[in-house]
């Protein structure tokens, strides 16, 4: 079954679903991340593509990552992370995409901070994740 393709910002190619951004990063901003990513994300969830409906009307994604890294940047302290939660659900209900993982540098202007170590310790973080 064919799905009718939405036109936005010219066509999106079924081969997208084999390219998903699989690894997302993004400053902490106003207890998410900014406005640009959501757009984007808003932008790649096109039914027939990147998810379909079954037909019982539940969304079922059609991308074939496997797990969604996303790695953040904050000022200050991060106590909910809402822009995380909100792309661990659009990967789970929409695109069919059930590992998310999350690496944060927080704190990088507090005063006093040491930013070099904090980068470092999610730099090496990540690195130990992926060994």
């Amino acid at each position: 079954r064919r799905y009718p393709q939405r036109r936005i910002c010219g066509t999106v190619s079924p081969e997208w679903r084999f390219r998903i951004a699989r690894n997302t990063h993004a400053p902490y901003w106003d207890l998410s991340f900014p406005s640009i990513l959501k757009v984007y994300l808003e932008l790649i969830c096109v039914v027939g593509i990147a998810f379909q409906y079954t037909p019982e009307g539940i969304p079922a994604g059609l991308c074939k990552a496997k797990r969604v890294i996303y790695t953040m940047t904050a000022g200050g302290p991060v106590y909910e992370n809402m822009g995380f939660d909100y792309v661990k659900s659009l990967c789970d209900v929409f695109l069919g995409i059930h590992e998310h993982i999350c690496f944060s540098a927080q704190n990088i202007d507090v005063a006093g901070a040491d930013e070099d170590s904090i980068l470092k310790k999610a730099l090496d973080e990540i690195e130990g994740w992926e060994a």
